[in-house]
């Protein structure tokens, strides 16, 4: 370990595994609604999930229900199910629980979500979010053709504010402002490109830093990253497809974060880009 990654060591301040990912998001989309049976059978689907106790299905309705709870038959039969929302909190009244799985499908989309991701190890996280999601997944991909395929990094990380950016950040990337070095304000920025591939095929990929306060003498920085492989001609997929899909757009994700990171910061987060650097 260099000298300087001994200091990061030292000021920088870890909630979550060495990689300081906090958040994975995966999911894909489709074009067309689905229909109310298939949304139905997602339902009864998703309740059957034993990691996920919590389920709530939001409807839609044309005409005022004067009283829903006491006639909840007539209201189900009365409105259309727009969305199916189960996680891992306690109580269907409590919307506040912490949860650290979600998952949600709406008409047009399939989203789950992993907080407080506490180890380093993207196969672990992926196994999770696969397995638990398998059911609806499969009964999705048995009806839908997916348009894009998105996963979503959150990474974050608490540090000492003696650290200076240079030692955190990639001073020489034509993507970080070079006032961000200079000043000692806090500061948000954006960034998007697509990749166009053969087929129509290309991924848009949007990533955002987020300076921010912490308390008198340390401050947090936010690196997100949204990676979406869209299909110019969207057809069936498979499951190995999404799940090598999630895989290469995670090596995607390691290659621009790394490359927002000053050298001895990638290597303090064990991150080793391979391929074009994005970000530089």
């Amino acid at each position: 370990m260099s000298k300087l990654e001994s200091r990061l060591a030292k000021h920088i301040h870890l909630s979550g595994g060495r990689n300081a990912i906090d958040r994975l998001l995966f999911g894909f989309e489709w074009e067309a609604g689905l229909d109310q049976s298939v949304m139905a059978n997602l339902s009864t689907i998703v309740r059957d999930i034993a990691e996920l106790p919590r389920c709530i299905e939001i409807r839609s309705a044309e005409k005022e229900i004067d009283n829903p709870q006491s006639d909840f038959a007539a209201f189900k039969k009365s409105t259309d199910l727009t969305q199916i929302i189960a996680d891992d909190g306690e109580g269907a009244d409590a919307v506040d629980t912490a949860k650290t799985v979600e998952l949600n499908v709406r008409e047009n989309g399939f989203m789950f979500l992993l907080n407080d991701v506490a180890h380093s190890d993207w196969e672990i996280s992926r196994n999770r979010a696969l397995d638990t999601s398998k059911a609806a997944v499969t009964e999705l991909l048995n009806t839908v053709a997916p348009e894009s395929i998105g996963l979503k990094v959150v990474t974050s990380f608490k540090f000492d504010r003696e650290l200076r950016f240079d030692e955190i950040l990639n001073n020489q990337s034509d993507w970080i402002p070079m006032s961000i070095f200079k000043g000692a304000s806090y500061w948000r920025f954006e960034h998007s490109f697509y990749e166009p591939f053969a087929n129509g095929t290309a991924i848009k990929t949007t990533f955002n830093l987020l300076h921010s306060p912490v308390n008198n003498d340390k401050d947090k920085l936010v690196i997100s990253c949204l990676h979406r492989l869209i299909f110019g001609d969207p057809s069936p997929i498979a499951a190995e497809l999404l799940r090598k899909s999630y895989d290469d757009l995670h090596e995607k994700n390691k290659m621009i974060v790394a490359s927002l990171l000053s050298e001895d910061a990638r290597e303090f987060f064990g991150l080793v880009p391979e391929g074009d650097n994005y970000a530089s």
